[in-house]
């Protein structure tokens, strides 16, 4: 590409100066005058109207040589001292190998094997390679290739490949061994890349055949494999590995044993991505996490990629990620990003059972934590966890909190099919409900024993103001607000009122004096709040 701009370049130029020179001769001019440059600024002044074209087309020309000069510099600043790697064309690269064994039988001999032998409990793999002892500093298994390198530059100071061809996500925790024989006629080819003394062209060294290898793999946790290698190569060097390795199966750069988040690559932002996700469902309620379409977009300083996110109870969505280049790294840009629900889980909602009651299909288990009394400005420690928001006018609200900006507190809430964010101030909220039962009071504000669910009204007696209680509704309300309706919340159902009128939507909230049902209407959605009272029928759409 650099190549082909840096000739359109030189074709352009050319051709103004040749138009520029002729017309020059034809006013008796000398054409010389366009042999440096600027040197005829003042003839073109003078004849702007005539030689207009071919000025532009010598500016654009030189325009074009001088900014394909300078990118083939950034990409390779081994083009100033060789000048044909422009076009291609570099040193030779120096590639030794030979697919049989007779040219050296050191892989075969007792000093490799007692030398193997004395190697094998090496808690680091390590060796000898073309003479120079050799310390792996990190070791990956990426697109079916094992490779260990020694310095953790750019370009290592020494790499071993082994094309293994082996998909990292078939091996267990069971470990798995491979034998390769110095007799064997289709084994993996083996590759060393070094850098040369004076830190000119790397060299690579292709081995075909004739070597020893034993490898032994087993899966430590989702990116990372470990194990053991041990490699005799048939070389004048007597070059050798062995010992045990970490092999990670990313692209992820890592320094002093921490992700390097300014690396750009995509397996960073999708990195990113997953730890951020992770903290946007309560715990142990996420069951995989699947990335695809990830890009880098640096000329926007960011990146973008699509999240498939599939929760225990049977839930798929799919999220749209974008992140933004900063100097400590890649984050995952601030503020409502694109969610699409593909599966709804067989219950709609993840809740916790209470214990001593019957957990249904769908529902997670798990013993409920004390309550907690916390400032309203407190609550920007739960953002990321899901639960329910009691208001102090009885509606209920459920969804994941996002945290506390301009004094209010906001909550991302699945509503017909899609999502939405909702805002509560301080003055609005009664208390709140944790995904993990725990129930989460705000100082000052003084509830009834009864206000709070039965399950929970144990031990809460310093936290809970006693009050008298209000008077039981009568019989009619009490039947109305069936244990039926609020067994539905979170799906969708049809109701008709005594209005005759039918609507059909999610059934977002059930309080006892009102049911809440979120209605899809083009790219929103309208709610409507129903008395119990005033329900003729509520029932189910099934599908």
């Amino acid at each position: 590409m650099v190549s082909a701009l840096l000739i359109v370049g030189l074709t352009l130029f050319l051709m103004g100066t040749v138009m520029l020179g002729m017309d020059a001769q034809h006013r008796g001019r000398s054409s010389l005058m366009f042999a440096l440059p600027f040197a005829g600024s003042g003839y073109i002044r003078h004849f702007w109207s005539d030689v207009w074209l071919a000025a532009l087309l010598r500016v654009s020309g030189a325009t074009l040589v001088v900014i394909s000069a300078a990118v083939a510099v950034a990409r390779d600043p081994l083009v100033l001292e060789q000048p044909r790697r422009l076009f291609g064309v570099s040193a030779p690269a120096e590639l030794v190998g030979s697919k049989r064994a007779e040219i050296n039988t050191f892989a075969n001999s007792q000093e490799a094997v007692l030398l193997a032998i004395r190697s094998d409990a090496n808690p680091m793999l390590s060796g000898r390679l073309r003479g120079q002892p050799f310390l792996y500093s990190h070791a990956k298994l990426v697109g079916g290739v094992l490779s260990a390198q020694q310095g953790e530059g750019f370009i290592p100071d020494i790499e071993v490949r082994i094309l293994l061809n082996l998909d990292p996500s078939t091996v267990t925790q069971e470990r798995q061994t491979f034998y390769v024989r110095p007799a064997d006629e289709s084994a993996p080819e083996l590759q060393i890349t070094w850098r040369a003394e004076d830190g000119g062209t790397p060299h690579t060294e292709i081995i075909r055949g004739g070597y020893q290898m034993e490898l032994q793999l087993s899966r430590r946790d989702a990116h990372t494999l470990t194990g053991f290698m041990q490699v005799i190569l048939p070389d004048p060097d007597r070059s050798y590995l062995s010992g045990e390795l970490a092999v990670r199966t990313n692209n992820l750069r890592f320094i002093r044993d921490r992700v390097d988040l300014t690396y750009d690559h995509p397996d960073t932002l999708e990195y990113v991505g997953r730890q951020y996700l992770e903290t946007q469902f309560p715990e142990k309620t996420v069951s995989s996490i699947q990335f695809s379409d990830t890009r880098l977009l640096m000329s926007e300083s960011g990146g973008v990629s699509v999240a498939t996110v599939t929760l225990v109870n049977g839930r798929i969505e799919q999220r749209v990620l974008k992140f933004d280049r900063a100097d400590i790294g890649w984050a995952v840009r601030p503020g409502k990003m694109e969610t699409r629900v593909l599966a709804e889980g067989g219950n709609q909602q993840l809740r916790l059972v209470v214990p001593g009651a019957t957990t249904q299909r769908g529902q997670v288990a798990a013993e409920v934590p004390p309550p907690v009394t916390l400032e309203f400005a407190s609550l920007d420690t739960l953002t990321g966890q899901q639960g329910v928001i009691h208001q102090a006018d009885g509606r209920t609200r459920e969804g994941i909190l996002r945290g506390l900006r301009r004094n209010r507190l906001f909550i991302e809430s699945n509503v017909a099919g899609g999502t939405a964010e909702f805002s509560f101030a301080e003055q609005e909220l009664k208390y709140i409900v944790l995904a993990s039962g725990q129930q989460v009071l705000l100082a000052g504000v003084k509830l009834l024993q009864d206000s709070l669910p039965e399950a929970q009204s144990t031990g809460q007696e310093e936290t809970v103001a006693e009050e008298p209680q209000e008077p039981e509704a009568p019989p009619e309300t009490a039947a109305e607000t069936a244990p039926e309706y609020t067994a539905m919340v979170g799906r969708e159902v049809t109701i008709t009122s005594r209005d005759t009128r039918t609507r059909t939507g999610i059934l977002t909230a059930v309080t006892e004096r009102q049911l809440t049902l979120s209605v899809r209407v083009g790219a929103g959605s309208l709610e409507y709040f129903y008395s119990p009272a005033d329900i003729v029928s509520l029932t189910e759409v099934t599908r």
